[in-house]
């Protein structure tokens, strides 16, 4: 048995996108219309033959991507005045831009200008409650007969509300775990153009686990070590000659570098 390591860097190379597989070179530019280096393909200096292994050795990434965005379905807020038989009505919908919360009162006086905008009737409000926890709350008592419901998605998940432990009261709703802006508590790295027999976490596509510990805005991971082993087994002996790589975030949603760059090494077991 033999492993190679081989180190892969974004910075200053020449990629090619999954859509396209156009030449780029990484310029600066604008995160929806520049090339995206976490859905990438690599080229090996050598082809490799007979792997039977693909290990991640380490990973080191730049935080770029907004932890409020749309592609995750983490920008949208629905709240209801009525729910039966799991059906809710009287729905009332506000989606906000792409943007990184760092402040949990921020997020929430965005949230409140959006609904007073759209819907100023509703007189929706947002809040930390004194158990610490976010609440919603309305005085709009004709629009509002009895409950605030949350109808759920990845922001209201982000915000603490979870249908099962919601603490509800009239015209008032107190989400039942606490909220939490660094939603992104790990990523998922995934090779698309190989045959391997890993089962996908939570039916997403995952070949390599990467926890997002870092605080400074980099992840610094180390992937080989001994007490957190990681590799993939493949299932076919084709020839391997490019690597195509794809991030996405924890619901199983693809993320966009935002032109920054990225590194990662990987070992080829023979």
């Amino acid at each position: 048995m033999t492993i190679e390591y081989l180190h892969f860097d974004s910075f200053n190379q020449v990629y090619s996108t999954s859509n396209q597989f156009n030449t780029y070179t990484i310029t600066a530019g604008s995160s929806t219309a520049g090339p995206n280096s976490f859905n990438t393909e690599f080229s090996l200096p050598q082809p490799k033959h007979y792997v039977k292994k693909i290990h991640l050795r380490s990973v080191e990434i730049p935080l770029g991507f907004p932890n409020i965005r749309a592609n995750s379905n983490l920008n949208s807020i629905t709240v209801a005045t009525t729910y039966s038989g799991g059906v809710y009505s009287g729905l009332y919908t506000i989606t906000l831009a792409d943007k990184t919360y760092r402040d949990i009162n921020t997020l929430l006086t965005d949230i409140n200008a959006k609904f007073t905008s759209l819907y100023p009737t509703i007189l929706i409000t947002f809040s930390i409650a004194s158990n610490g926890f976010v609440q919603v709350v309305s005085t709009a008592t004709a629009i509002f007969t009895s409950f605030v419901y949350i109808v759920q998605t990845n922001l209201t998940y982000l915000l603490g509300f979870r249908p099962a432990i919601n603490v509800l009261s009239t015209r008032q709703t107190i989400a039942g775990a606490t909220y939490q802006l660094n939603i992104d508590n790990f990523i998922s790295m995934y090779i698309t153009n190989v045959q391997s027999s890993t089962t996908n976490a939570n039916n997403t596509l995952c070949h390599f686990k990467i926890p997002l510990n870092a605080t400074n805005g980099i992840v610094y991971f180390i992937g080989d070590g001994n007490t957190f082993q990681q590799f993939i087994n493949l299932t076919s002996t084709a020839v391997i000659q490019k690597i195509h790589v794809c991030i996405y975030d924890r619901f199983g949603y693809s993320l966009h570098s935002g032109n920054l760059d990225w590194s990662f090494s990987l070992g080829f077991e023979q």
